[in-house]
Order: C-alpha cells, then sequence, then structure tokens
C-alpha cells in the first residue's frame, strides 16, 4: 500500500491516539473529538489541529445530518492507518475506515467513551476493533462477539471474577422475528456472561423487554436494558434492569479520556 502524497506533518502521541481511535469508531464528529481527545481546547484550535490532519491526507472530512443539521463527520484514511499500525491491538485482518450508519456509530462511540472510565474495567473493545483485528492467542475470547457483531465488548473483573459483557445501541424498531434472533443469540452464547441493551426510546425498550420476557422462561437472565437518556443521566453510574426488576450497576470514575486511557493501558502490563 502506497501513502498518498501530503502536507509534511509531525505526528505527537495525541495524533496517533486520535487516528487510532477514528479507526475502532469507524468516524467521530467534532463534539466528541473536543470532549475526548481535546479537552478544555477552544473550538477554533480544535479545528485548526484536526485540518492539518486532514490537509495530511491522514483524515478525511464528510458531511453527515444528526437530524437537525449537516455536521462534520470526520474518519481515518489508509494513509492514516499505515501510520498508527504500532498502536493498534494486533494485526489489521480487516479494514473498515467509514461507518455506514452515522447516527448509530457516534452514539456507541459515545457510550464507549463513558465506559472506558468504568470501575473494576480489565477490557474495552468497539465492533471494529473486534472484526478488524487479529488478536492472536487471545482471539477466542472475542469470537462470541465477533458472530454476534456486538458493539462493544466489554470485560470487568469483580472480586478476582472476570465478567464479559456485550453492549448493544438500539435506535430503530425492528420486527419482532429479528429482535427474538438476536436475543436468542445471546442466550445461547456460554461465554457472554452478560448483555447489556442501551435503548434510544421507551417503545424500544419495551418492546425488547416483551420478546425477554418469552425467552426467560426458558434461559437464565443475563440481558439486562437502559434507555440511552438514562445511562448519560449520571456521570458516577450507569444503572441497567432485566425483566425481573434486578439491577446491574456499572460506577465510573471521575477520569478524562486521557486518564481513562493510560488506567485500561496500564492494566495490560
Amino acid at each position: 500500500m502506497k501513502k498518498k502524497k501530503s502536507w509534511k506533518v509531525v505526528l505527537s502521541k495525541r495524533d496517533r491516539v486520535l487516528l487510532r481511535d477514528l479507526f475502532y469508531t469507524k468516524g467521530l464528529d467534532l463534539d466528541l473529538l473536543m470532549d475526548n481527545h481535546f479537552k478544555n481546547l477552544h473550538k477554533s484550535t480544535v479545528v485548526k489541529r484536526i485540518q492539518r490532519l486532514v490537509n495530511g491526507h491522514y483524515i478525511d472530512k464528510r458531511a453527515h445530518f444528526n437530524g437537525m443539521a449537516l455536521k462534520p463527520l470526520y474518519n481515518i484514511t489508509e494513509n492514516g492507518l499505515l501510520e498508527v499500525e504500532d498502536y493498534l491491538s494486533g494485526k489489521i485482518i480487516r479494514k473498515e475506515l467509514k461507518c455506514s450508519n452515522p447516527v448509530h456509530d457516534l452514539c456507541v462511540a459515545k457510550i464507549y467513551f463513558k465506559l472506558i472510565k468504568s470501575r473494576s474495567l480489565n477490557s474495552l473493545k468497539l465492533e471494529n476493533e473486534i472484526q478488524g483485528i487479529d488478536h492472536g492467542d487471545l482471539s477466542e475470547q472475542f469470537d462470541p462477539f465477533k458472530r454476534l457483531n456486538s458493539d462493544i465488548f466489554l470485560s470487568l473483573l469483580i472480586e478476582n471474577q472476570e465478567f464479559k459483557v456485550a453492549v448493544e445501541y438500539e435506535r430503530s424498531h425492528k420486527d419482532s422475528g429479528r429482535w427474538s434472533e438476536y436475543l436468542l443469540n445471546y442466550h445461547l452464547e456460554e461465554n457472554v456472561d452478560v448483555v447489556l441493551y442501551v435503548c434510544d426510546n421507551p417503545t424500544i425498550l419495551k418492546g425488547l423487554m416483551r420478546i425477554e420476557t418469552e425467552l426467560a422462561q426458558r434461559y437464565t437472565q443475563k440481558i439486562y436494558f437502559c434507555l440511552v437518556k438514562e445511562f448519560f443521566k449520571h456521570s458516577s453510574s450507569a444503572t441497567f434492569k432485566n425483566i425481573s426488576g434486578k439491577t446491574f450497576t456499572l460506577n465510573f470514575h471521575d477520569y478524562d479520556y486521557q486518564q481513562a486511557t493510560n488506567a485500561l493501558v496500564a492494566k495490560t502490563f
């Protein structure tokens, strides 16, 4: 693969982390970049720094409609991916550089950036990292999440016991047959301990819980639900409930993204 001719840009560590995250998320908007990668910097400064990477052909900029207006969406280019291969968690086996459903994927990214602050966090991976990276000897643990196209893999270490958690964001209505298939497949995966569904609205939540009520007559109740507005309501915690009212609560550190990333990296060594 040949690099495109580009403006001379000296990439900083923050640039490389940003490029890595653009690959894993398949695209980020300016709000998410400012909240996580450029905390406390003025918007005009952030725009200039991002434009420098656009001019260097490390990232592309395109417009997406967020429901109210057109806004820029940034994604990594092949040239940018070449620069961060050593920052990835393994060898690239699939390259998906752009998201096909920006509204869904941006919310998944926002969920991810909160989950990385989780207390008891052991590991965290987005779908593009699960599907696109060969993790060598560790690959087998991600196989169930790869088969089910989980939005996020979350591993929690609680009292020396690991819990492998699938996190799904559901924003669109589907027929009951498709939802039944999704939930049943999770119940059949013995190596998925817990499933957390973040639902866009009450109608979706009620529809999923109605199907789960039927499945729970035959399977262990390991699927929990939460509305997206409730997930982001409190900075210190987020609570999910299963159909019996049992709760699964995630507690979060008061970290910024850089602190959370450093804490997660430290646990791998």
